[in-house]
């Protein structure tokens, strides 16, 4: 299967423990990038994560300690080479 260009997706749970599986939660996408906003926020609202380096992820830490397991929200914002801007959001479940 082809993915086409501009492309985005990311999973829907991911399980930080530090067992070399599945710790790291990204935003996938295909196509050059310009630019990459990538936030990940608690059930509160604070931010717990947040980078502009496409190849970064998410630990699972909030100021280097594990975050509780529940739901958080991401939102990205992509400016890919071609000019193309696309902003999504989704939630993700941190499994303990």
């Amino acid at each position: 299967n082809v993915v086409p260009p501009n492309t985005v997706w990311a999973p829907n749970t991911f399980t930080p423990n530090n067992d070399s599986y599945n710790d790291v939660f990204h935003i996938y996408t295909t196509g050059a990038i310009d630019h990459f906003e990538f936030r990940v926020y608690d059930r509160w609202g604070n931010e717990v994560f947040g980078t502009e380096d496409p190849t970064a992820g998410w630990d699972g830490k909030f100021h280097n300690q594990f975050v509780l397991g529940g739901a958080y929200i991401y939102v990205y914002s992509i400016t890919y080479s071609d000019g193309q801007k696309v902003k999504g959001r989704g939630d993700i479940t941190v499994l303990r």
